[in-house]
């Protein structure tokens, strides 16, 4: 079952091994179909890829809880963690890879996330306060995530739209003279999300 291609035609999915268990896969022209793996569990499943070759999805771990993941032709596949629970899932990434889902608390409420490699697991709901975000379903290559949040008949999906990076203030004049300092611009989401 494929769930999802790049534009440089990287195909993702879950596609069965010997004995019956699916496993995710990367297909490339150059390479045909890729297992990725588990996380020592027993299944797996590719949701989303990008065009520099990182793919996302869940696969169950040693204990047959399913965990998010990140996959990297480098690094192989990389355990997202949770947010104290046992389950998590990765649902997309964008090119950046920035990547968005769902885990769990340790009271197993289910929270929206984004992760990036220099910041880690983030809680969605602590940089958009007021909603009860409970899955990131997709994020832009301009970091514009659909996430969803329980609604009366279900679930209301929202957009996230970030804004602008933190204006980063100028060092001063000494610090200049003596120092290369490299400086990390914040991104936030507007309090506003709105429903779509």
């Amino acid at each position: 079952l494929a769930n999802a291609i790049t534009d440089n035609n990287r195909v993702v999915g879950s596609a069965q091994i010997a004995g019956g268990n699916s496993h995710p896969f990367l297909w490339t022209t150059a390479d045909g179909m890729v297992d990725l793996g588990t996380l020592g569990g027993t299944v797996g499943v590719a949701r989303d890829a990008n065009e520099t070759g990182l793919v996302v999805g869940q696969a169950r771990d040693a204990n047959e809880n399913n965990r998010a993941f990140v996959w990297s032709q480098l690094l192989g596949m990389i355990d997202l963690g949770t947010f104290g629970g046992d389950v998590s899932g990765a649902f997309s990434v964008n090119a950046s890879g920035q990547v968005v889902g769902t885990a769990q608390d340790a009271n197993g409420n289910d929270l929206a996330f984004i992760w990036d490699s220099a910041n880690g697991l983030r809680d969605l709901n602590t940089l958009v306060p007021g909603y009860d975000l409970t899955a990131g379903l997709t994020i832009t290559d301009d970091g514009t995530i659909v996430a969803q949040t329980p609604g009366s008949d279900g679930f209301t999906l929202l957009l996230l739209t970030p804004d602008a990076p933190d204006p980063v203030p100028a060092p001063p004049a000494a610090v200049l003279a003596g120092l290369a300092i490299a400086f990390a611009a914040v991104r936030r989401y507007r309090s506003s999300a709105r429903p779509i």
